[in-house]
């Protein structure tokens, strides 16, 4: 059996490797990484030293010092490892010893730092990662804390501070196991749309607000966000009588109180999703002009209880036009009405079902007030998502914003201009208004297909789309099916109509 080198406190070892790959081992003291030596012995280090070996490039049949140092910190002690070249033997000089100017060596390395020592931001990096290792050297230790130390050697090669700064900060293993880390998180933790989405004709997912939330806290960021911008003009006055918001927010990814990442998000009031909402041809204020207004056809379901409909209530609170009833009985009549059962607060009765072939008009958002907090979470949501993908390098594998595409993932002729352009935007733009309206397609409902597996997934897809059609269209698509909201949904079918109805009304306003 081989002889274990033993490293006492305050003494320095020197040792030569006999492979730069070490064996990791589990030891009393947690995991530990086994070196053999050149000189048949073998000895036992945290993992933190071996990434040292590794950032120096120690290789076979070098020399090098190993120190351990015992730091009393209040009632506790912390162990500190140094790991350097061993220095050249000297030439004696003419008035001294070869011993003497040996140890003068050694006491004006333990001093000041080397000029070639490795770039500062490589430091910091290595303290990082040292600093992980170390919980894991503690799992089995008496109490004593491990920490790297501070000093480090110089390289082979002399480098100023200014060249050092063209140094990578990280080693080639690290970046490696970095993106390997990113690639397994998203295949076992991330959920496809739920954390991401993948839009048809698009190289790359967009990542989700959830699925950015889950990489920072993979990545242990603390997101701190601050507004930079807050445009509120409540009456409207500065904006030909339109209520308007504006917000735009800054989002720093902080790591143990270092900035590692900084996006920013904007939203706004004027955006289509905000700004305008369809109605019913009847609930088109008189005040406007609907040939101005942008239109669209729809099948949209209409339901009524039975008793309602023998009553036909043309005044107060459940009054609805005469036609509407009419419709009704003439689909009844005809066959066409469906027979179903709704819930009510005595229970379930009797309801009609008729497919209603309707227009809609884009109109104004009268209520826009209403959405000011929806604005101000969509920038900072639109912030958190940019910041994340710098901080994490994400943007391999995700995207935040799809240019120059439909939601289809039909490629739109963007003229002669470069596509990611301005010219190519506002082209898009201009084509997006002359497309004629677009009919909407008869989707039915199938369990199978329903995009959430429980009922907590339903709600954060409910809610996804909330933040997509806009607060005011939102909460009219759940009065109509009957519900203030998803968790009242009684029956899937009733839920994945609701969801059909939310997804071609987004679609449709995209086109618009």
């Amino acid at each position: 059996m081989n002889e274990v080198v033993k490293f006492l406190i305050n003494t320095p070892v020197e040792v030569t490797l006999q492979s730069q790959v070490g064996t990791r081992v589990k030891g009393r003291y947690g995991e530990q990484v086994m070196y053999a030596l050149a000189d048949d012995r073998v000895m036992y280090v945290p993992l933190y030293v071996e990434q040292r070996f590794q950032e120096l490039a120690i290789g076979a049949g070098e020399p090098l010092l190993l120190r351990k140092r015992e730091v009393k910190e209040g009632n506790r002690n912390r162990i500190e490892w140094s790991v350097r070249r061993a220095p050249e033997q000297p030439i004696t000089p003419a008035n001294g010893t070869a011993a003497d100017c040996v140890l003068t060596d050694t006491v004006r390395q333990e001093e000041q730092p080397s000029a070639n020592s490795t770039a500062p931001m490589v430091q910091e990096l290595a303290l990082q990662t040292n600093t992980q290792h170390q919980r894991q050297d503690n799992a089995g230790g008496a109490g004593a804390e491990i920490v790297p130390a501070r000093a480090t050697s110089a390289p082979s090669v002399e480098l100023t501070s200014r060249e050092s700064m063209f140094l990578p900060a990280m080693s080639m293993e690290v970046a490696l196991a970095r993106r390997s880390a990113i690639v397994e998180f998203t295949r076992r933790i991330m959920v496809k749309d739920q954390d991401f989405g993948e839009i048809p004709g698009t190289s790359k997912p967009s990542l989700l607000k959830p699925g950015a939330e889950k990489l920072c806290n993979f990545f242990g960021l603390e997101p701190e966000f601050t507004p930079m911008v807050e445009d509120i003009d409540w009456t409207g006055a500065q904006h030909g009588g339109e209520v308007f918001c504006y917000a735009r927010y800054r989002c720093r990814l902080l790591r143990e109180g270092r900035v590692v990442g900084v996006g920013e998000g904007s939203c706004n009031s004027q955006e289509s999703k905000y700004r305008y909402r369809w109605v019913a041809e009847e609930h088109v204020p008189e005040q406007l002009d609907r040939t101005h207004l942008l239109k669209r056809g729809e099948c949209r379901t209409w339901c009524e209880f039975d008793f309602a409909i023998e009553r036909a209530e043309t005044t107060g609170r459940y009054a609805k036009p005469a036609t509407h009833w009419q419709r009704f009985r003439d689909a009844i009549e005809a066959g066409t009405a469906r027979s179903v059962e709704k819930f009510t607060r005595r229970g379930k009765s009797v309801a009609w079902e008729i497919d209603v072939d309707a227009t809609f008009y884009r109109v104004p958002n009268p209520d826009v007030a209403d959405v000011v907090n929806t604005i101000q979470k969509m920038a900072q949501k639109r912030a958190l998502v940019a910041a994340t993908l710098i901080a994490t390098s994400a943007s391999e594998f995700f995207t935040q914003d799809v240019e120059d595409s439909d939601p289809f993932g039909r490629n739109i002729d963007t003229g002669s201009h470069p596509s990611g352009t301005r010219e190519a935007q506002e082209y898009v733009r201009e084509r997006k208004q002359e497309l004629p309206p677009k009919q909407a397609v008869s989707v039915e409902p199938d369990n199978a297909a329903k995009p959430w597996k429980n009922f907590g997934e339903m709600r954060r897809v409910f809610q996804q789309m909330r933040e997509q059609v806009g607060e005011t269209r939102y909460l009219e698509e759940l009065d109509l099916a009957g519900v203030q909201n998803p968790g009242q949904f009684q029956s899937v079918n009733k839920a994945l109509a609701c969801y059909w109805r939310l997804s071609r009304l987004i679609a449709q306003l995209e086109v618009a």
